[in-house]
């Protein structure tokens, strides 16, 4: 499709284009102006929507303008004219001032015109906005608020910098792009982003850079914003692709940043308090921990009496928490299995045990059943799984191997029933049980019945 020629004067300043409906009312009418370079004059400058109206119209020409002055002073104006020497309306008012006379890049002016029914221009809205960069399909997100009631919005935007939607009492909200402002390494596709406030009214906001490192925007009052590569000044292992962050401030002025080791698979914690430099603590071997699960969010924070928590999902599929307090080492908490209680008995321990009651074991079974007297118990309800572990290969047969010493066993009973198990060798073996509704009494040759020991101490919850 060819271009319309330009007007006979040419395309600039005063001679544009017009566009119309072959004479007919327009209605709805708008030009939005998306300014990408700094607009400086030397004599400020105008938008003017220049509108033409229909023969035999009192008003003849109408003028809807954004003007800007020498001073930055932006004001929406209607000079509307019945000729070129009599003005209908001339009214000026102010719409923002900017900060000098030069309108930004990244800008957008809006001249929109409204109408009534018979097509007559009845209003016209004036809008100035600031247009921020909209954020990366699948961006991180993270917030936090400061001391001083300002709010902090973090995200990825699409110009791949790291951007800081903020506001503060008495403002308006604004769009700040903090890699820009510290010159900062580009975050990473895809990277996790976590902020927080210090007590000192410091902002620290970390992400992965393209470097592969885990990085620090900082800032504090009186200084603009930095770029800290944490992970090489703590001499850190790099972390894992994907990883997620959290960091936390804590009372003593501490700062702690968590992610997943690239190479180790660790949780790691990057260290710092005042005095100090940032430090590397790989948590879950600390801990002796169980590894963290690939792709696991991370969660951490600081107790009021200085304790430290940090969670995540174990290989084990578990929650776990890894926890300090002051004067303790690191330990792993698993929160999804909670021990109720657990005990240990040394048999050698027990009186009148000596060494030579002690013995290895050749075989094994487990058996659901009343638990003394040779009580026959009736279950109402049952079902679950036995797993068997051994660090030896074992197999499955249907008899006391001969191997035994002991030929018999328990001659307690009870309606339950056992799943089948595999032939072959292996080190676990996994069997299912349920309550039946026939109870197997197997003949013993020699049965087993257990009573109650003449000393028995009652068992006490077990603290954490």
């Amino acid at each position: 499709m060819s271009n319309v020629p330009p007007p006979s004067s040419g395309l600039g300043s005063n001679s544009n284009y017009f566009l119309n409906d072959s004479c007919n009312n327009l209605e709805g009418v708008a030009t939005t102006i998306d300014v990408s370079t700094d607009i400086v004059a030397s004599a400020g400058f105008g938008f003017q929507l220049n509108a033409y109206s229909p023969n035999n119209e009192t008003c003849a020409i109408q003028q809807y303008v954004i003007a800007v002055d020498t001073g930055g002073q932006m004001t929406c104006i209607v000079n509307n004219w019945q000729n070129a020497s009599t003005a209908l309306i001339n009214n000026w008012v102010a719409l923002y001032e900017l900060p000098s006379a030069t309108l930004p890049s990244g800008h957008q002016c809006r001249i929109e015109l409204q109408n009534d029914s018979a097509g007559n221009v009845t209003a016209a809205t004036f809008t100035v906005r600031a247009l921020g960069v909209a954020p990366a399909k699948g961006s991180a997100f993270d917030a936090y608020w400061g001391s001083d009631n300002s709010q902090h919005i973090n995200f990825i935007g699409t110009d791949g910098h790291v951007h800081e939607l903020y506001i503060h009492p008495g403002a308006s909200w604004a769009n700040n792009d903090l890699t820009q402002m510290a010159g900062a390494v580009p975050p990473a596709p895809g990277t996790a982003l976590d902020g927080y406030w210090g007590s000192d009214s410091s902002q620290h906001v970390n992400f992965i850079g393209t470097d592969g490192q885990v990085h620090e925007l900082y800032i504090h009052p009186g200084a603009n914003w930095v770029d800290n590569p944490l992970t090489q000044m703590a001499g850190a292992v790099a972390p894992a692709p994907g990883t997620a962050l959290d960091g936390y401030w804590g009372s003593d002025s501490s700062q702690h940043l968590n992610f997943i080791g690239k190479d180790d698979g660790h949780v790691h914690e990057l260290y710092i308090h005042p005095g100090a430099g940032w430090v590397d603590n790989p948590l879950t071997q600390m801990a002796g921990a169980v590894a963290p699960a690939p792709g696991t969010a991370l969660d951490g924070y600081w107790g009021n009496d200085s304790s430290q928590h940090v969670n995540f999902i174990g290989t084990d599929g578990h929650v776990h928490e890894l926890y300090i307090h002051p004067g303790a080492g690191w330990v792993d908490n698993d929160l999804t299995d909670v021990v109720l209680a657990s005990v240990t008995q040394t048999l050698s321990a027990i009186s009148g045990v000596s060494s030579a009651d002690l013995s290895p074991i050749v075989a094994f079974e487990l058996d659901i059943v009343g638990y003394d007297n040779g009580q026959s118990t009736t279950l109402s309800s049952a079902s679950g799984t036995i797993t068997y572990t051994a660090a030896n290969a074992m197999t499955v047969v249907n008899a006391e191997p001969s191997c035994c010493e002991f030929d018999g066993g328990t001659v307690e009973s009870a309606n339950t029933a056992y799943g089948e198990l595999p032939t072959g060798s292996s080190d676990t073996f996994v069997q299912t049980f349920n309550k039946s509704s026939t109870v197997i009494k197997a003949a013993k040759h020699n049965g087993l019945i257990k009573t109650r020991a003449n000393t028995f101490m009652r068992s006490s919850p077990l603290l954490r």
